[in-house]
């Protein structure tokens, strides 16, 4: 038995944990026996620190919990389930956790649902939207490929009507849809990319505005000159979606849409808790679906997440649902989890230094007790791109585990020109020393990993560098901002110098090198550089 006290009459008190530091050390020594022991059969190793407990212990109605990179942010999560049931007594199925991905997901089911035999519901967004539309109607769902289609067909029924179209020979008819594209969209562009563009902006659409007519009149309003693909916007827009009423038919951003919709009118909702894993990703839709739930039924909200690790705007995450919580959520606490396990303190200086140049960002103090010098090292090179990398992977041990990252997936193309590589989907094979573990990943499906030594392959200064200097079509941007685009870079890159848990490697032509390496370079850090 864990506790000896009334557990119920001392939560019922009105402070619950909230800026009262005497009432939150009291408890914190009740409970000093239970936390101690928390993960015991699990892991041993693995000990709760006073930032976590808090963060455990805390009930707000609605609770930020920022965890910085290599925090144990999924440790804290699956404590603080077990502390909701082992001593609130709350009931597992009326706790609920939603994260992004299913690798997400399936790694919250092994420590919660297997290691802590917790029955607790754990899915991603689609899934939990899915489940709610379950209850008023059976829905097919349509993916990426399908919606494409069905802009396709409208484009080619268009042009059908064209009977000139039929009288122009197979050579000619490429420059002529060109022309007539320019003329009637705006784009001199051919069927397949006034496809692609076309599913982008209605995607995006639906990600920042349920409803379609009151971001089109804005945009309208703002961008006269634009006006001639707005049209075929709108009109290919209805057709989809009447094509996909007609047919019962949903996308994937449908199902958030119609869930919150469908939400209203539930006269129960069966969670009293809802985590939301990885809340620096939330996009508009799926935070309009979680505060129509809060505000209905009155659950407890816990969020989870980085804001310097907001990499994911071109899928609709939005930073300022995070930043501005408190101010969004009245009834809220934001707390912080400082302690780091992954970095060492001279690399999480670095990195921290480097990710509040960005306005806005949320300020942290974080900590670790390891240490190590020169933590981040410049590879230069001045043509042997492989060579420099094959040199420093001589240096590693056998045993290491290697990271190669890149900004684009095509980032270690170059390898293939040596015949010292091997490339098999994400493993690399080094035929000098065989078994070494090397992987490539892009930063984007790296994020929440961690790897012995890190080496970034791409940072040079350029539209496809490190920071990209891409940008978005012209059209897209009309309904999604793309000014704060260099802010995400510098979060991006910031989440590349974190995956490390002992140094990472910049490999940088000393000719092209990055705004960012030469900001590491000049700005007085503790950077190697070779």
């Amino acid at each position: 038995m864990y506790i000896s006290y009334n557990e119920n009459k001392l939560l019922s008190e009105k402070q619950r944990l909230n800026n009262n530091k005497k009432f939150i050390n009291d408890y914190l020594k009740k409970l000093k026996y239970y936390f101690d022991n928390v993960y015991k059969s699990i892991d041993p190793n693995i000990l709760l620190d006073d930032e976590q407990r808090i963060a455990i212990l805390n009930d707000e109605d609605a609770l930020m919990i920022i965890a910085g990179a290599g925090s144990g942010k999924t440790t804290t999560i699956t404590a603080k389930v077990k502390y909701l049931v082992d001593i609130l007594k709350v009931n597992p199925k009326e706790i609920l956790i939603i994260s992004y991905t299913n690798k997400a997901v399936n790694e919250l089911k092994e420590r919660i649902n297997q290691d802590f035999d917790i029955p607790v519901d754990i899915t991603t967004f689609h899934k939990f939207a899915l489940s709610i539309l379950n209850k008023f109607n059976n829905y097919k769902i349509v993916d990426e490929s399908k919606i494409k289609n069905t802009i396709n067909d409208y484009i080619l029924t268009q042009l059908n009507n064209l009977k000139v179209l039929r009288l122009i020979s197979t050579v000619n008819k490429e420059s002529f849809l060109k022309n007539y594209f320019k003329l009637m969209v705006g784009l001199s562009i051919n069927i397949d990319n006034l496809t692609n563009i076309s599913y982008k902006v209605i995607s995006s659409i639906k990600i920042n505005k349920s409803d379609y007519y009151e971001i089109y009149d804005l945009v309208k309003e703002k961008k006269q000159k634009n006006n001639c693909f707005l049209d075929f916007i709108d009109k290919v827009y209805k057709y989809v979606i009447n094509h996909l009423t007609y047919n019962n038919l949903i996308d994937f951003e449908d199902m958030i849409n119609i869930a919150c919709r469908k939400i209203k009118s539930l006269d129960s909702f069966r969670y009293k808790y809802i985590i939301v894993d990885e809340y620096q990703d939330i996009s508009q839709n799926r935070f309009e679906l979680l505060k129509c739930i809060y505000d209905q039924f009155n659950i407890k909200l816990v969020v989870v997440g980085d804001d310097w690790q907001s990499i994911f705007k071109f899928s609709g995450s939005r930073i300022d649902l995070f930043t501005e919580f408190s101010n969004i959520f009245p009834r809220s606490n934001i707390l912080k989890i400082s302690n780091t396990y992954r970095n060492s303190q001279q690399l999480i200086n670095i990195a921290g230094n480097f990710i509040m140049k960005n306005s806005k960002q949320i300020s942290k103090n974080l900590k670790s007790n390891k240490s190590l010098s020169e933590p981040v090292i410049i590879l230069m090179y001045h043509k042997d791109k492989v060579l420099k990398l094959k040199q420093q992977l001589n240096e590693f041990r056998e045993n290491d585990k290697i990271l190669l990252l890149g900004r684009y997936t095509f980032d270690c193309d170059f390898l293939n020109k040596s015949v010292d590589f091997v490339i098999n989907g994400e493993n690399i094979t080094y035929r000098r020393r065989p078994n070494m573990s090397i992987v490539f990943l892009t930063v984007h499906s790296a994020k929440g990993l961690g790897y012995d030594q890190v080496i970034v392959l791409n940072n040079e200064n350029g539209v496809y560098g490190f920071p990209s200097k891409r940008k978005n079509d012209k059209f897209i941007n009309l309904f999604i901002d793309d000014k704060d685009n260099y802010y995400e870079e510098r979060r991006l890159f910031y989440v590349a110098l974190t995956r490390t848990k002992n140094r990472v490697y910049l490999l940088v032509n000393k000719h092209k090198k990055s705004c960012f390496i030469k900001e590491l370079l000049n700005d007085g850090y503790d950077v190697k550089k070779r």
